[in-house]
């Protein structure tokens, strides 16, 4: 368990990663930073041939074929510690040695490194892909989003829900997202030397928050 800290230092020491801050903040966001550690994770998943078939007969899929080699096969999926930086009005400590903050424009960055997705054995992620995109009731949500990620470079399409507005920014120099809806703010996604970013806020003028993101450093 981490506990937040007002502290920059600290929460670079509970991660082990450099934090970048925002010099511009968007209007009515208060100053007072409170840091959260986001607790990296790692789930293995092992591809059960047994099961599969026995999905794909209740489901009316039962004519496709399994590759052999993925009976057995293992994937190791890795998120790394990261940190939620909150910004307040004003941040207190209670008798239990908590912080209490509040006041202030909800905004809020997000800096973890990349997830890694691994293979063991003699399989591949694109066996398990090209198996995936076999499969004839597969939504078209999901076909689109395998059919788009690049093995080669890592890039993986962010899933937009219909909701939402998406529109291509430049962040820094690199390519980034932002995503907008009406009832609950935007968001600004990119990755930046294998550290994903994301800024949030409920601001309604969403050039503040592409502003904001550009300034973090």
């Amino acid at each position: 368990t981490y506990p937040d800290t007002l502290s920059k230092t600290q929460a670079e020491q509970m991660a082990k990663m450099q934090v970048l801050l925002p010099d511009a903040l968007p209007t009515g966001v208060g100053h007072t930073a409170k840091f959260g550690i986001i607790k990296g994770e790692q789930g293995i998943f092992t591809f059960d041939a047994s099961k599969a078939r026995a999905y794909l007969a209740r489901t009316g899929q039962g004519s496709v074929t399994i590759p052999t080699q993925l009976n057995g096969a293992i994937y190791t999926v890795s998120l790394a510690t990261g940190v939620n930086v909150d910004y307040y009005q004003s941040c207190t400590t209670d008798h239990n040695g908590k912080l209490q903050c509040s006041g202030g424009t909800t905004f809020s960055v997000g800096e973890m490194p990349a997830p890694t997705i691994q293979a063991s054995g003699k399989n591949s992620l694109n066996d398990l892909r090209d198996f995936m995109l076999s499969l004839p009731k597969l939504s078209d949500s999901l076909r689109h989003l395998l059919q788009h990620v690049d093995q080669n470079s890592g890039i993986v399409p962010v899933p937009v829900i219909p909701q939402e507005n998406s529109q291509d920014v430049t962040i820094q120099g690199a390519p980034g997202l932002l995503l907008s809806e009406s009832n609950l703010g935007s968001a600004v996604i990119w990755e930046s030397h294998t550290i994903i970013y994301m800024v949030v806020s409920t601001i309604s003028d969403s050039s503040q928050l592409v502003q904001a993101a550009n300034s973090l450093h």
